[in-house]
């Protein structure tokens, strides 16, 4: 019998390659969704398939953070809306050089009053452990 492989997983996997092929560039929606669905995407599915992925990038973030990874979002601003302030533009898995978009990150939750969540320390914690932030910088955050 054949497993059959998540999309989280598949997801994921994805971002691994980037991040081993071309030094963690920030990949959208839509690449994630054409590298998994290969052919399949047409314009006629891309809409169905670009709802799948963004709708699981939770779960591959706590996936990640299971397998100590950090999938860290890439925040744009959005000018002249002020109820949404911002648009994810790409998502990729952090690596030595992304320090400022893990504090950005940590920032952002803080603000958002996640600071006591479960989410919030393991992102601090996986920062801190993987060495991408220091220990001084996080006790910063924390004040």
């Amino acid at each position: 019998m054949k497993k059959k492989v998540s999309l989280e997983k598949k997801i994921l996997a994805v971002l691994e390659n980037e991040l081993q092929e071309s030094a963690g560039t920030f990949l959208t929606i839509i690449d994630i969704a054409k590298e998994i669905y290969g052919d399949g995407y047409q314009r006629r599915t891309a809409y169905i398939f670009n709802k799948q992925v963004k709708d699981r990038m939770s779960k591959v973030r706590e996936l990640a953070e299971q397998n100590g990874m950090i999938v860290i979002p890439y925040r744009t601003p959005i000018k002249g809306n002020p109820a949404i302030k911002f648009k994810i533009s790409g998502w990729k898995i952090a690596d030595e050089g992304d320090e400022t978009y893990i504090i950005d990150e940590l920032l952002f939750k803080k603000r958002k009053g996640e600071e006591h969540s479960e989410s919030f320390y393991k992102l601090k914690t996986n920062a801190r452990r993987q060495g991408i932030v220091s220990g001084e910088k996080l006790r910063e955050l924390a004040s």
